[in-house]
């Protein structure tokens, strides 16, 4: 699907030098207290540093000005010039958006990294056939799943509320017997309180974001994936940027891009330990966590769970590779071979 496109003269007024003469509109779903938000907010003062004020930003965060998935299309139509989405958010046009968001596929950040070193090209192509620019892209910590309930059986998910943010997910959700909800991070707290979700596979960033330990007294670090980011431009606004000036904002996208993965890393560490001090108990994979902590609030994520999410990650990337179509597959087998050899 290609996104309806608008003239961007219609929306932005270039001056004779080729700067802008309003700073251009930028939308954000996240809330400034995410990493990601700050991030973006460092990236438009570098941008406008670098370019002496020609190119500058207003940034609209939290879904103030359109929803989430209205962001690429706003942007694509010339109604925001900016916007930063999560890029599975089009893996049902294109499976290449989704890659990031396949379970058990990349789930650290040297793997997730090897795959965005693959993915990017094709990325890059498949958002500017539909008038977007794609700058930066910044994983989120690995996604782990929250629950209400203490599961140690994977059939105690049958028929629970699980909480999605994309069709892979949806999918994975039903296959492990659960109903899936698709919910907005913003909405997370709201959904909680009417009492619609059971289980959600988000990251421990998140859960901090919206002080899930009020409703998830469970956390099970699991590092499903890495999902990112994508922080993207109108590409005729970009386009009518002189070269010199289009070099300076990619330059400040890669600097973007370098210190976002270190604050995702970082704060990967940090919001496991906020839920952990927030009384959340916390189940891992990790023998070596396990042995270090005082084991109050901390153990072991139950063998049968894992098996039955890789099993039906196995069922879903089967599934997957019959209409991924062959560059979305290349990438995984690529990928997975790395991995193997």
């Amino acid at each position: 699907m290609k996104f309806p496109t608008l003239l961007p003269a219609l929306f932005v007024l270039t001056l004779p030098n080729g700067a802008f003469a309003d700073p251009l509109r930028m939308a954000t779903p996240y809330a400034d207290s995410f990493f990601q938000t700050q991030n973006v907010r460092e990236f438009a003062e570098n941008v406008t540093e670098l370019t002496a004020g020609a190119v500058s930003f207003d940034i609209h965060p939290g879904s103030t000005l359109v929803s989430h998935t209205e962001i690429p299309g706003a942007v694509a139509n010339g109604e925001l010039q900016a916007g930063e989405f999560f890029l599975s958010i089009l893996s049902g046009d294109d499976a290449i958006f989704g890659l990031d968001s396949l379970p058990f596929v990349a789930t650290d950040y040297g793997s997730a990294a090897d795959l965005w070193d693959e993915q990017r090209p094709l990325v890059q192509s498949a958002l500017r056939e539909r008038g977007l620019i794609a700058l930066y892209a910044v994983p989120w910590p690995p996604q782990g799943l929250y629950s209400r309930v203490e599961i140690s059986d994977p059939a105690q998910l049958d028929g629970m509320a699980f909480r999605t943010y994309n069709a892979t997910l949806e999918t994975l959700a039903t296959l492990m017997g659960a109903t899936p909800v698709r919910v907005e991070v913003a909405d997370i707290p709201e959904a909680i309180a009417r009492d619609e979700l059971d289980v959600m596979l988000t990251s421990a960033s998140t859960g901090v974001s919206t002080q899930s330990w009020d409703y998830f007294p469970y956390f099970y670090d699991i590092q499903a994936w890495l999902p990112k980011n994508i922080v993207v431009m109108n590409a005729a606004t970009f386009d009518a940027l002189p070269p010199q000036t289009q070099q300076q904002v990619l330059a400040a996208a890669q600097e973007a891009e370098d210190r976002g993965r270190i604050s995702s890393m970082i704060d990967a560490v940090e919001a496991v330990k906020v839920l952990f001090d927030r009384g959340v108990t916390i189940l891992t994979t990790d023998t070596e966590v396990m042995e270090t902590s005082d084991g109050l609030s901390m153990g072991p994520v139950s063998p049968a769970l894992i098996t039955a999410f890789e099993q039906a990650s196995g069922d879903l990337l089967a599934q997957w590779a019959d209409t991924a179509g062959e560059d979305a597959v290349g990438v995984v087998t690529r990928l997975r071979g790395q991995a193997g050899g």
